[in-house]
């Protein structure tokens, strides 16, 4: 399989695996580093993390538009170097001890940057002639393999180090991806001289506010759980990061599989079967009581997420017109960050409704059903939805 990837897939899929291991180093530690070393509100720090959401919106679809308007490599090229130069700066920052509350407006610039380059890499994905398959479930196990990584070294390297080299270790990997960058080759639909629209047809309008969803739906397996095996059911801090490291290596091993699943299936056929699965793991935390059932639920709700992610990017791959792949690429990368946020949100605040946290999870279960009925409404609506699925079959 990986002989037969073209010089843009592999550069793209090493390049997210180094920045995503960069990023993710400084993701759970700079809010312990402003809340317990500079004592600030855990309210202020919320509110960073809403503002690096918000950013994080905005920069995806951007970054879309820059790649359909400038041309992909052109927009990565622009987004790793301004991140990289971000993070030089945080480092900088902490090292130096600035107010934290100009930390806290500084930080999301980092996602600011990053999130241009994202659609424009899955849109150089999307503009390759060879098999999409393969080529988005390679990016989505080289991203999650980074998310794991990421926090085991930054708890390293914060423990003996300081928090300063977190933005450090971050520039570097900054830097490492801008030079690996520089081997892609431009894609060329973007030189059209007639620049069509950014905004998307219906088909795909819908089909982003249904993916919307269904990141709410898988994003219960971040927050919410951790919230729920913590406060609930009294589990330890370090057996629910085991339970994490677990579902990083589970979505590694089970990505293979699920391409070649997707394959006989089709794509809206997973993502059915992905709600599915999904309601099965929600049923499952609301009857769990020890923590051997945390790990079957994890494994249960990260098949949800294997099942969904691949699937739904190479749809948007298929679907988009040949000269708006960045821009749709963009959406759906909005789509995604802002429904994981989202995520977050529902699940601890149902979990803190009277009725019980218990509960919180039949309600999550009514999300999945109409992320199912969505999705098998959109499929019978656009006829071009079976005409897809035999493509799939086939590439």
């Amino acid at each position: 399989m990986l002989s037969g990837l073209s010089g843009n897939v592999r550069v793209v899929t090493l390049s997210r695996l180094v920045s995503s291991t960069g990023f993710s180093a400084t993701i759970p530690f700079l809010a312990i580093y402003l809340s317990v070393v500079r004592g600030i509100p855990l309210t202020l720090v919320g509110l960073m993390y809403l503002m690096q959401g918000i950013v994080t919106l905005l920069s995806q679809i951007a970054g879309g538009i820059l790649s359909d308007r400038f041309g992909p490599k052109f927009t990565v090229l622009f987004g790793n170097s301004s991140s990289a130069a971000s993070a030089i700066i945080m480092a900088f920052a902490i090292f130096y001890k600035i107010p934290p509350i100009e930390i806290i407006l500084l930080y999301p610039s980092l996602s600011l940057f990053r999130g241009l380059s994202i659609p424009a890499q899955s849109a150089l994905l999307a503009d390759e002639t060879t098999d999409k398959i393969t080529n988005f479930s390679m990016l989505a196990m080289a991203s999650n393999l980074g998310f794991a990584i990421g926090p085991a070294l930054g708890g390293f390297l914060s423990a003996y180090a300081g928090y300063a080299l977190l933005f450090a270790f971050n520039a570097v990997a900054g830097f490492i991806t801008l030079f690996l960058s520089l081997l892609l080759k431009e894609a060329s639909y973007h030189l059209a001289i007639e620049k069509p629209s950014v905004r998307p047809n219906s088909r795909m309008f819908t089909f982003v506010i249904l993916v919307f969803l269904g990141y709410i739906v898988i994003g219960q397996d971040v927050q919410p759980f951790a919230v729920y095996a913590g406060d609930t059911l009294r589990v330890g801090d370090a057996l629910i990061g085991y339970i994490f490291s677990f579902s990083g290596l589970l979505i590694v091993l089970l990505q293979l599989p699920t391409m070649e699943l997707l394959r006989r299936l089709g794509t809206h056929k997973i993502v059915m079967l992905s709600s599915i699965v999904a309601i099965l793991s929600f049923i499952m935390l609301y009857l769990t009581v020890d923590q051997i059932g945390l790990f079957l639920d994890m494994a249960v709700m990260t098949l949800a997420e294997i099942l969904f992610v691949v699937p739904t990017q190479v749809w948007v791959a298929l679907c988009s017109p040949a000269k708006r792949r960045g821009a749709y690429q963009g959406y759906y990368s909005a789509a995604a960050s802002t429904g994981r946020s989202s995520a977050a949100w529902i699940g601890t605040s149902f979990q803190a409704l009277q009725y019980g946290a218990r509960e919180s999870w039949l309600l999550m279960t009514g999300f999945a059903l109409v992320m199912m009925f969505g999705f098998i409404m959109h499929s019978k609506k656009f006829a071009a939805s079976y005409q897809l699925n035999k493509d799939v079959k086939k590439s």
